[in-house]
């Protein structure tokens, strides 16, 4: 099965090209994952960020780790999806693709947006975004709940919306399903960018698979009144 035939794969690990971030005692490095197999029929290009910490190398550990996790269950769960159709399909090739950007850091907190794209068979691939938002004083990744307080999904509706039909979406079900306040999981893919809060819309949440995954980015004072003091988002908050 696919899973033996990926024991022969070679991995290519890039050697870590440090960046040195002026606002943090640490650097985030990148490393690369590139495996293939024979023919090139799957390939599996990764990318994803990790921690120097010189001077606390147990936070640097658990915020690698966190992050290896997470990069290791998007390819396993690639895997399992290609592991049948892999040997009744010979004549279909598979990608995974994983890549990042930092939107945001310091000592206190690193916000991370990574968008994933898989083909595992279909008439086309399936794009996603997912988000690390990291409080590295509570070495966790944190929730809306954790920095949001009150009726904050009503402002990431309301606004997300509004926005999106002035930018010529259509006032349909689709989009008001897609934005509902009722569904916190509308909002899971969001980041912090140092001014504002960045939600991503997955394929087909807010419109048909042609659209992509729009974004919006939310005015940070939007939320006056809505965000936890205690929370990582609370030194933003005068």
């Amino acid at each position: 099965m696919l899973r033996k035939i990926f024991l022969v794969l070679t991995i290519f690990v890039l050697f870590p090209a440090y960046k040195s971030f002026s606002q943090a005692n640490f650097v985030l490095y990148n490393e690369s994952i590139f495996d293939s197999t024979p023919g090139g029929r799957v390939v599996i290009d990764v990318n994803y960020p990790q921690m120097k910490n010189n001077n606390d190398i147990v936070k640097q550990q658990k915020f690698n780790q966190y992050i290896i996790d997470i990069i290791n269950s998007e390819v396993n769960n690639f895997k399992s999806m290609i592991d049948t159709s892999y040997l009744l399909y010979p004549e279909m090739r598979y990608d995974l693709n994983i890549e990042y950007s930092v939107l945001f850091h310091n000592n206190n907190y690193i916000s991370i947006i990574f968008n994933t794209y898989a083909y595992t068979g279909g008439a086309h691939g399936m794009p996603k975004v997912f988000n690390v938002n990291y409080d590295l004083i509570a070495d966790e990744d944190v929730r809306l709940s954790y920095v949001f307080k009150g009726n904050f999904l009503e402002i990431f509706s309301n606004y997300s919306r509004s926005y999106l039909i002035k930018n010529g979406f259509d006032d349909d079900e689709w989009l008001r399903e897609g934005t509902s306040a009722t569904k916190s999981d509308n909002f899971s893919a969001w980041g912090f960018t140092g001014k504002e809060i960045l939600v991503t819309f997955q394929a087909y949440q807010v419109g048909p698979y042609a659209i992509g995954m729009p974004e919006v980015l939310i005015p940070l004072d939007k939320f006056k009144g809505y965000i936890r003091s205690e929370g990582v988002l609370g030194q933003f908050v005068k």
